[in-house]
């Protein structure tokens, strides 16, 4: 049940990063993601390094 509750957890964190997303301009619902994006949260959810999973997710977007 806790991996249950762990991927209920990052859908839960996906779902927040998808709707400030496109609050923030990024127009069609799947402009949001990118696999980076989902190497950020498991960095923030893991305590893993959060400036390479950035540096990652920044460089996917330029």
């Amino acid at each position: 049940m806790a991996g249950s509750d762990g991927e209920e957890d990052r859908a839960d964190m996906m779902s927040r990063w998808r709707c400030a997303s496109m609050v923030a301009g990024w127009s069609p619902a799947d402009d949001w993601w990118a696999p980076e994006v989902e190497w950020a949260i498991d960095a923030v959810r893991g305590g893993r390094d959060l400036a390479r999973a950035c540096w990652a997710l920044g460089a996917a977007r330029a």
